[in-house]
């Protein structure tokens, strides 16, 4: 999922590509079930996919701030896994008062 919402940003015409392919309907689904961060980033990847209106009305990004968006989305993939990571550890996660007995 991360590596397509990159993509989006990088690529105009990924979205239009994802949205024929039917990819909304697949992120509702993964949306309804499954893993709370599954469907916390489905949920938002896909709304983001379903917002033509807004893509198609956003002005063009020059270099630097084409560079920041493809880096923050990456990074928010990131955070992710490293939450992701944290859970299956046992530590649940950032929220969680949860710490070690060292």
């Amino acid at each position: 999922m991360g590596a397509l919402d990159v993509l989006t940003v990088n690529n105009p015409l990924v979205q239009q590509e994802l949205l024929t392919a039917g990819a909304p309907k697949l992120l509702s689904g993964l949306e309804s079930m499954g893993a709370q961060l599954l469907r916390e980033q489905a949920g938002s990847f896909g709304a983001r996919l379903r917002d033509e209106k807004a893509a198609a009305a956003a002005p063009k990004l020059d270099e630097a701030a084409h560079v920041r968006a493809a880096r923050d989305t990456r990074i928010k993939y990131d955070g992710l896994r490293q939450r992701a990571v944290r859970m299956m550890q046992g530590w649940g996660d950032e929220r969680s008062t949860h710490r070690s007995g060292r």
